[in-house]
């Protein structure tokens, strides 16, 4: 889309207006281009906006305004840089996934050793725990174990290397109704808005805790 000057006569000028409302930076001329990547798809796109004739950021901006706005020139020439850019993305991307996976590797590794590392039960689950809370950047975390012979659920926490077991009945609270409905719960910030949130407060008092929010998933 290349819109030139003045574009606030453009129909499509409308959140530009309100931009410059809030800011005071006015739009005269913009040139918006697709990046795509080795395969023909999108993978960003770019804005330049207001062509002017000159640099200089000490003088006023709508004196260095090029009322001609972008030119196809502009277009060829910006169009070597987009296919570096492209590629930049795409590099970084598959950076990032490689980097993924390696997590994933380290935390299943040091879960797996944890295993034969000790035989106290409690001390090995909580150390896979962690290095799921690690993987996932969670702050904190609870293993609800399940007692049929009380229709409970169960964990320990732990606060200044103090342990404390919380129960709580089965269908109660968010372990409670997973556990009850074998789905996933999955519930965004702010966990406190949620009709359901009453036994997440009751125990965030108890523990001195502020819930935010909540993956709960089943164990079988």
């Amino acid at each position: 889309i290349n819109i030139p000057f003045d574009f606030f006569d453009d129909p499509r000028s409308g959140f530009a207006k309100k931009h410059f409302q809030q800011t005071g930076y006015r739009t005269y001329s913009m040139l918006s281009l697709p990046l795509l990547g080795e395969k023909g798809e999108l993978v960003a796109v770019v804005e330049l906006i207001n062509k002017v004739k000159n640099n200089d950021k000490n003088e006023q901006l709508e004196n260095r305004i090029n009322k001609v706005g972008f030119t196809h020139a502009d277009m060829k020439m910006f169009s070597k840089f987009s296919v570096l850019i492209g590629q930049i993305i795409e590099s970084s991307n598959s950076f990032y996934q490689a980097a993924q996976k390696q997590r994933i590797a380290d935390a299943l590794i040091k879960a797996v050793l944890s295993v034969g590392q000790s035989l106290d039960l409690a001390e090995t689950l909580k150390t896979v725990m962690d290095q799921a809370s690690h993987l996932l950047q969670a702050d904190r975390n609870a293993l609800w174990l399940i007692d049929r012979d009380k229709s409970e659920l169960w964990t320990k926490v732990y606060n200044a290397g103090v342990s404390t077991v919380l129960r709580i009945p089965m269908g109660a609270g968010y372990a409670g109704r997973v556990a009850k409905t074998g789905e996933i719960l999955n519930i965004p910030l702010d966990v406190y808005e949620h009709p359901e949130s009453g036994t997440s407060k009751q125990m965030d008092q108890k523990n001195g805790y502020r819930t935010c929010s909540l993956l709960c998933m089943p164990v079988f």
